[in-house]
């Protein structure tokens, strides 16, 4: 099986650019509507893997990455199937896609080194900074995985979605609904909240987003919440938007594995509205056994996802 989640797939790189050679009398491509769909991103991923069975694609924003990692892992739960290729894909970089964002309000206003302009959590950050990329996982039963030979990286062991029911512009700075789902990722698989080791964060950029994620981790984990790194890769890659949380799930792998915490990097001014540890500009060695990923979609939509270090 196979489940990848986009947001625009082949808008900015097929579709726009093959509809202004139309426009200028110059045709397009005969191959156009075969990439810009939004399914097309798992439609290729299942046939160069020869994937047979149910493929599904997820557009649920920044979360369709972690959503359709979730959908894997629930098929391979229910036993409908023993592989699944996730992850999530976009290239949303043209000048439609940032002057969307700068009328939105949300694109950052940093007038100083370029490199520096994304900085979640940071007193100093104005906003997001727009990136592309993919990231994909092997999920798979553990059994399977094992007669194989495979590396192992991280279990799965649950996850839950849910919605703050605000306007498309405007955020739940309480933290409420992000709260429910820690507390019901973590009750799903037995888990407390002195458990968690190491949070990937959602962690844009933008005031209100980065502020209302601190709330709902501290609403969620209590006390414990201060004694929880919690970094943003965004900070180093961009926002991606729906690879971004298939990438936090990759690099959570990676730090499952190598006992390494990716830092939140342009992190100079404390915010007294985000004062966890944000593990400042620099990788941190730890224990983790334990860590929790977060993705919040445009909308107010929430996924979190709990992984853990498998038996070795």
């Amino acid at each position: 099986m196979v489940s990848f989640g986009t947001s625009m797939n082949g808008l900015v790189d097929v579709l726009l650019p093959e509809l202004q050679r139309f426009l200028g009398g110059q045709g397009a491509a005969p191959w156009t509507a075969r990439e810009y769909p939004g399914h097309m991103a798992t439609t290729h991923a299942a046939r160069e893997a020869g994937a047979t069975g149910a493929w599904a694609t997820m557009s649920t924003a920044c979360a369709a990455g972690l959503d359709a990692i979730a959908w894997g892992a629930e098929r391979i739960r229910d036993g409908s199937a023993s592989v699944v290729v996730a992850g999530g894909t976009e290239t949303p970089l043209s000048p439609i896609t940032l002057e969307g964002f700068r009328l939105f309000g949300l694109l950052a206003k940093w007038d100083g080194n370029p490199s520096e302009a994304s900085r979640p959590f940071d007193g100093l950050r104005s906003g997001l900074v727009v990136g592309e990329g993919a990231a994909a996982v092997i999920i798979e039963d553990e059994r399977h995985a094992r007669a194989r030979g495979a590396s192992l990286y991280a279990r799965i062991s649950a996850s839950s979605s849910g919605a703050e029911g605000c306007a498309t512009n405007q955020i739940e700075m309480s933290g409420e609904c992000l709260a429910r789902c820690i507390t019901e990722t973590l009750e799903r698989c037995g888990r407390a909240a002195h458990d968690v080791d190491y949070i990937c964060a959602h962690g844009n950029g933008i005031p209100s987003h980065d502020a209302a994620e601190t709330a709902g981790i501290k609403r969620a984990l209590g006390d414990h919440a201060y004694s929880v790194p919690v970094s943003s890769i965004k900070s180093m890659c961009g926002q991606a938007f729906a690879a971004s949380s298939a990438m936090q799930v990759a690099a959570t792998c990676l730090a499952l594995r190598d006992g390494v915490v990716p830092p939140t990097i342009n992190y100079t001014k404390p915010d007294p509205l985000c004062d966890l540890d944000y593990v400042p500009n620099a990788a941190r060695t730890a224990r983790i056994r334990t860590a929790l990923v977060h993705a919040r979609s445009i909308g107010g939509s929430h996924t979190t996802m709990l992984l853990e270090a498998p038996a070795r």
